[in-house]
């Protein structure tokens, strides 16, 4: 029967016919080929593989600028302000600290304390597919996270929908249902770090492990979506294209050994390079900072889209004409020193951008070829005036608050807990009698004082004594309290000088005692004056009825020692009611020799000549008792001054129509640095215990209090005078 056939045809309609039964059974063998189940599956897996890369690499992306902008976690409200679609919320310890969501924060809050400190994550929560990134930043839990578009068209070439499947909790984040039985089969399988393709009745997935986390990104879509797909491509197979089709096969066939690895590995390289260049221009896009490409003839070769907003669109020209309106180089580019040293180099200026107003840092960093050469540079340009101004405010405060601190009239210092000394104000080392800090308190503090600290910590108004070398001391109180920072284990020591409160104390007990010793010597002088009444009045009465003029005198010696006994009871009568009598007119030479007879024991014993030359007649108006203070003082002292056998001029005299009351002595002087200060309370020159510091304030006060003056002149190792002006009419 064959035979036959054949026979019927001639040998060239034969020889035509084998040619066109061999097209047709290599065009044929083509087009099942197309529809065969490998090349299906490959051309899933090449559509699916493209759509999870890019989806991946969006997610990356924004994985990146989510962590980018979690780092200045305070002033998220103010990144996020003109991106309503990005959502964020701040929380610590249970508590919210910031937030943008807009409703029900609390109730949020509930569902993303699962989210803590878990990186990246997708979750349905409130019927809302999200994802975003969760951190902790100084103690604060960062969530940041926008609502997912699973249906983006932009991801889909064949209707494919896109879904995460979270293993932990068995559930599945999409815009519609799937059963999650459906991927029972796929995640048994261990390595899911590779793209995995299957199928269920409908529809054909493609699933691959979110950067080895818990979740799993899938795409699916219809089986029949890709058999449309290939059916269309499979139209145009056309007779003439399967004849020169099978020339090109057979054509390719000898050169299929030569170019097969070549085409495999480009294939390979350029599906990298398109990927990592897709990756890079998507990171490049979403930094918040100007970045530029420029080469080695300054011309602006590329530029993000944040210069192209902040330059009004895409300019090429020089860098210094299109990004800082300068016909010439900028004084401060560094473009120089990075070509010929190769490394990265920065700077800060202001108004750097055109048309800017702000602070600006320029980084410049070169681009190498193969050989290392350099052929460009790469610009990343940010604006830091917001840094800038809060750098600034924080200087301003940190230099307040030490001036505050140095400048204090209390004496403020800080130490770690071996006591080294840490900063120390003025009043500080004023009190310490120090003039640079100390290293260490241990030589200040006493033993008990850092026993306390110690123990207890925080201290308020130990009374102890400080060290000031030399075995000198102050008295003070001490109040310590450990500062709250939590990186640091330092106290703040605040000090008070008692010294003047101490001596307040002992000049009010000392008053005390000389009241009590004013009265008291008020009380003795009137129970000395009753007996010696008496005594005068019987040697008068025993003077007149004495015959002989030896007794008599020896009477009348008596009855001069008793006159003069009891002028002396009455100035210290006078002087203990000094303020009753607060107007009385006395002679001045009554105060006079009531302060020399006062003090007489002590001018014998220091054998002081005093020389008295004083108007008898001269009568003032004021308290009599104030007024023998006065003296009293002033000569007292002069009488300190002197040495032995010294001298003491007493005189009086009219200047310009008023009296005058000098008291010289020619004791060893006042320092000409002290004259300005011997009126002042408590000033002494006086060793302790010697000398209160107030007989000459004391004296200024009643002198001023009768409207009186006063003046002082000396010169160290000559002489002291002091000169009373007494301003009565003469």
């Amino acid at each position: 029967m064959l035979n036959k056939v054949i026979k019927k045809f001639n040998y060239y309609e034969f020889v035509v016919f084998l040619f066109l039964l061999l097209i047709f059974t290599a065009s044929f063998a083509v087009f099942i080929d197309t529809k065969s189940n490998k090349k299906i599956e490959l051309f899933i897996y090449t559509i699916h593989e493209r759509i999870l890369n890019t989806v991946t690499s969006d997610f990356d992306s924004q994985i990146i600028y989510f962590k980018n902008i979690s780092k200045d976690f305070e002033n998220l409200p103010y990144l996020l302000e003109y991106d309503a679609n990005i959502k964020f919320i701040i929380f610590k310890d249970g508590s919210i600290f910031s937030s943008n969501i807009g409703y029900d924060s609390n109730h949020f809050l509930s569902s993303l304390k699962q989210l803590e400190n878990k990186g990246s994550f997708f979750a349905n929560i409130d019927d809302k597919n999200i994802f975003g990134v969760a951190t902790l930043m100084n103690g604060y839990n960062v969530v940041i996270f926008k609502e997912l578009n699973l249906n983006d068209k932009s991801f889909s070439i064949y209707g494919e929908k896109i879904g995460i499947y979270d293993k932990y909790n068995n559930k599945i984040i999409t815009e519609e249902y799937i059963d999650s039985k459906i991927f029972e089969k796929a995640y048994s399988i261990n390595n899911l770090d590779e793209i995995t393709i299957f199928q269920s009745k409908e529809n054909v997935f493609s699933t691959k492990r979110f950067h080895g986390s818990d979740y799993y990104l899938f795409v699916y879509s219809p089986k029949s979506n890709y058999m449309t797909a290939i059916a269309k491509k499979g139209d145009k197979f056309t007779f003439t294209s399967f004849i020169f089709g099978f020339v090109f096969v057979v054509v390719l066939f000898f050169i299929k050994s030569f170019l097969s690895r070549y085409l495999a590995e480009k294939e390979k390289y350029e599906k990298l390079f398109q990927l990592e260049h897709e990756k890079f221009e998507k990171i490049v896009e979403s930094i918040t900072e100007g970045v530029c490409l420029i080469d080695k003839d300054y011309n602006i070769v590329w530029y993000n889209k944040y210069l192209n907003e902040m330059l009004g669109g895409f300019h090429q020209g020089k860098c210094f004409e299109i990004l800082h309106g300068k016909d010439s180089k900028c004084d401060f580019c560094l473009l120089d020193n990075v070509s010929q040293k190769g490394v990265t180099e920065s700077i800060q200026i202001e108004n750097f951008l055109k048309d800017s107003i702000g602070h600006f840092e320029i980084v410049w960093s070169p681009i190498k070829n193969e050989e290392n050469e350099i052929i460009a540079f790469v610009s990343v340009i940010k604006d830091i005036t917001d840094s800038v101004r809060i750098q600034n405010e924080i200087i301003k405060s940190e230099t307040y608050l030490k001036s505050i601190i140095y400048n204090s009239p209390e004496a403020i210092l800080t130490f770690d807990k071996d006591f080294n000394v840490k900063t120390i104000n003025n009043e500080a080392l004023t009190i310490l009698k120090l003039e640079t800090k100390p290293d260490n308190l241990k030589n200040i503090f006493d033993n008990n004082l850092l026993s306390k600290i110690s123990e207890k910590q925080n201290i308020r108004n130990f009374d102890c004594h400080l060290s000031l070398g030399e075995q000198n001391y102050l008295p003070a109180q001490v109040s310590v309290s450990k500062l709250t920072d939590e990186l640091s284990d330092e106290y703040i020591c605040v000090i008070k000088d008692m010294s003047k409160i101490k001596e307040l104390e002992a000049q009010v007990i000392q008053s005390e005692k000389l009241s009590a010793l004013g009265l008291l010597a008020g009380g003795v002088a009137h129970e000395i004056n009753n007996p010696l009444v008496g005594i005068l009045n019987m040697a008068q009465v025993l003077s007149k009825n004495l015959k002989d003029n030896s007794s008599k005198k020896i009477v009348d010696v008596i009855i001069d020692a008793g006159i003069e006994t009891k002028k002396i009871v009455e100035n210290l009568l006078s002087y203990a009611r000094q303020n009753i009598n607060k107007d009385e007119e006395f002679y001045i030479l009554e105060s006079i020799d009531f302060a020399i007879k006062i003090l007489g024991s002590k001018i014998r014993n220091s054998k002081i000549n005093i020389h008295k030359n004083v108007d008898s007649n001269l009568k003032v108006r004021g308290n009599k008792g104030k007024v023998h203070q006065i003296f009293l003082n002033l000569i007292g002292n002069a009488v300190d001054a002197t040495t032995s056998g010294g001298n003491i001029h007493i005189k009086s005299l009219i200047e310009e129509g008023r009296y005058i009351i000098e008291i010289r002595d020619d004791g060893e002087g006042i320092d000409k640095t002290f004259l300005d200060k011997i009126f002042d309370p408590f000033f002494t020159t006086k060793p302790p215990g010697c000398g209160t510091g107030l007989g000459l304030s004391i004296t200024l006060g009643i002198i001023k209090e009768h409207g009186w003056e006063i003046e002082v002149e000396s010169e160290k190792g000559e002489f002291t005078l002091f000169r009373i002006m007494i301003n009565e009419k003469i």
